[in-house]
């Protein structure tokens, strides 16, 4: 793993250990500003979404963040800076832009569906282009901008505005007792965990995003995003050239995320039901089976295989790391480590097998990230001879 995604993996985890259950949609913001594209969150109200924007804009130094409630009333100047009285004198369009989107680096804006269509339009340019005219054609360092809503909106204006965000995600109320309960006693005990501030740089910020561009996607992997993506537009998911070509972009930029050098079909599986759906979140359900149709990973069986692998490489740190524990013990315990672990590979190289008779061509994380334990396993054997 390079240095910079190291560091990306320290944010990951304080962002992770910050936000209870949001592992998939941390992973997708920071590819979507990776990729500098857009996103869009649903969700009820108080589920944490402009909290987890605000803390990835404070661990970037010096990247400014924006953020507006949008409402039916709202006029562009509110959004893009006043017009100034004394250019328009002179029949010149000019806008102080300080403190507004133009100069953010990434921005947050909450109930994006109300705002009226005067204001939705003015943004258009600087979601897909990054530039706006003032009066002359001029640059914005923005990465990403982020929208929130509550509920799905319709209607075809609303749906070409919606198109230019490429990863739309539903953000969901906590789920679980123990989530809850931790999340009541950081408010009780004030003990939250925090997330570190000016952590990343923006010039590392942009050499993470050439390094994503990097991420490897074979020739077989490409076969297998274009099969999908055609059986969904097959079955009437709307996705333009254009789109295709981000969501490509993205996928390469969530690997990277997850500390990856290559794509593999777990991250098209994670990521595409969440960029797809169109109108209604049954959609999504619709886009996971398609997908696992066409191009099967097995995902609880990899999933069990890999959480075993990992439960033994950490046994074995344990007991190596045991002071009661002498050299003879050690040794047995490395031994069974590498026999569990091959039976895993063999488990493993069968349910490969499978999907491969079930029309997958592609090999999948969990094999690279079983190869990595192994290769953890003889490392910590060799330090016994």
């Amino acid at each position: 793993m390079k240095p910079l995604q190291l560091k990306l993996q320290t944010l990951r985890k304080e962002l992770n250990a910050a936000h209870l259950e949001r592992k998939s949609v941390i992973d997708g913001l920071l590819a979507t500003l990776l990729a500098n594209q857009n996103a869009l969150l649903y969700g009820p109200p108080g589920t944490g979404k402009s909290l987890i924007l605000r803390e990835i804009c404070s661990a970037i130094a010096d990247a400014n963040f924006f953020q507006r409630l949008l409402h039916k009333a709202m006029s562009p100047d509110e959004v893009l800076g006043q017009i100034s009285l004394k250019a328009l004198e002179q029949d010149i369009m000019k806008r102080n832009t300080n403190g507004r989107l133009q100069e953010a680096h990434l921005a947050f804006l909450d109930e994006v569906f109300r705002g009226n269509g005067v204001l939705l339009n003015s943004l258009l340019e600087l979601m897909n282009e990054r530039t706006y005219d003032n009066p002359d054609k001029q640059k914005s360092p923005l990465r990403s901008i982020v929208g929130a809503t509550n509920s799905i909106d319709s209607g075809s204006d609303l749906e070409a505005f919606a198109d230019r965000f490429i990863y739309r995600p539903w953000i969901f109320d906590l789920k679980t007792p123990s989530s809850t309960k931790k999340l009541l006693s950081w408010t009780i005990n004030g003990n939250r965990p925090q997330v570190s501030q000016g952590l990343i740089t923006l010039a590392e910020l942009d050499q993470m995003c050439a390094e994503a561009q990097r991420v490897k996607i074979t020739s077989g992997m490409v076969d297998a995003f274009t099969e999908m993506i055609h059986n969904l537009i097959r079955d009437g998911f709307v996705i333009s050239a254009r789109r295709r070509v981000k969501l490509l972009q993205l996928v390469q930029c969530y690997a990277y995320v997850q500390g990856d050098e290559q794509v593999y079909l777990e991250h098209v599986h994670e990521l595409l039901p969440q960029c797809c759906w169109k109108s209604k979140i049954e959609e999504i359900r619709e886009i996971k089976k398609l997908i696992e149709t066409t191009a099967p990973i097995a995902k609880k069986k990899l999933a069990d295989i890999v959480k075993a692998a990992q439960g033994e490489v950490s046994r074995l740190e344990e007991k190596l790391n045991d002071p009661r524990l002498g050299h003879t013990d050690h040794v047995y315990a490395a031994d069974f480590a590498r026999t569990q672990l091959s039976n895993l590979s063999n488990s493993l190289n069968k349910v490969q097998a499978d999907l491969c008779r079930n029309g997958a061509s592609q090999r999948t994380k969990a094999e690279a990230d079983l190869k990595a334990k192994a290769q953890r396993v003889s490392e910590l054997v060799e330090g016994l001879y």
